[in-house]
């Protein structure tokens, strides 16, 4: 590396030390050479930008799924071992969260035969 041109050794510098990614995909230089290779190597052309901001949502996305889930199976986890909660009780706590059923039902944990007394 050499000044304001030149390019990063990967297997000598960690390259986040040198780019920011926004939230739309975009490459910002934090410091030389990182805005001559953004300028460069077109590294912020259209496509290449999109493909960053979606790998960027789905992780966001991934992220608060998770944070719910766990959320969600803390509390399912609780409402098991509470006795004073009848079995209809449970089972409706589940129906009320599609996205947890889902879940139940691509484990094999679920199944819509369910029937309560």
């Amino acid at each position: 590396m050499n000044g304001a041109e030149g390019y990063i050794d990967p297997f000598a510098e960690d390259r986040r030390d040198y780019f920011d990614v926004t939230d739309d995909g975009e490459f910002k230089p934090r410091k030389s050479p990182a805005a001559y290779m953004i300028q460069f190597l077109e590294l912020n052309r259209p496509g290449a930008r999109e493909i960053r901001r979606m790998r960027h949502l789905a992780y966001e996305t991934m992220v608060a799924l998770q944070e719910q889930f766990s959320s969600d199976i803390d509390t399912f986890e609780t409402l098991l071992n509470d006795e004073s909660k009848g079995e209809r009780d449970k089972i409706q706590w589940i129906e009320d969260r599609p996205h947890l059923r889902v879940f139940l039902e691509n484990v094999n944990l679920w199944n819509d035969d369910v029937e309560v007394e």
